[in-house]
């Protein structure tokens, strides 16, 4: 008499909004920062105007954020909740901040990251819901006192 054979998923499913969205997120990163290596000319590394991938003004160093950013976001969101909560915000957090400041550098010798419009409203949209699920979701239980 043989048992059943119970087969598991290559990859586990994510657990939690912040392990999904860090590994969704991370992903898109990694995959941006890879194609925006390829993008001819990039200039240098703090160019202030760079090259362009689709409509995102980039340049080597908002390259770099992205894959570096993106590789800590995928490895935290595979390795657990708490992880992938605690890395959610620091990643989420600059990179609202360095979205915002993105708006007002534009144009500037202070554009560091070679931001336009679009990637600055990227990196808002981004880190607002990084940030958002790693403050909001998955959050401890608070043991209910009944009287």
């Amino acid at each position: 008499m043989s048992s059943p054979v119970v087969s598991r998923p290559a990859v586990a499913a994510p657990r939690s909004p912040n392990q999904g969205l860090g590994v969704l997120f991370g992903a898109l990163f990694v995959a941006l920062g890879v194609c925006g290596f390829l993008v001819f000319p990039l200039g240098t590394f703090f160019d202030t105007e760079g090259g362009e991938l689709l409509w995102l003004g980039i340049n080597p160093f908002h390259v770099f954020l992205w894959v570096v950013s993106g590789a800590a976001l995928v490895i935290a969101g595979t390795a657990g909740v708490g992880s992938a909560r605690t890395i959610n915000a620091w990643v989420g957090a600059p990179m609202l901040v360095l979205g915002v400041l993105g708006l007002f550098v534009r144009g500037t010798e202070l554009n560091v990251l070679a931001f336009t419009l679009p990637s600055a409203l990227l990196w808002i949209a981004a880190g607002g819901l990084l940030l958002l699920t790693a403050v909001g979701a998955d959050r401890p239980k608070k043991a209910v006192v009944r009287r």
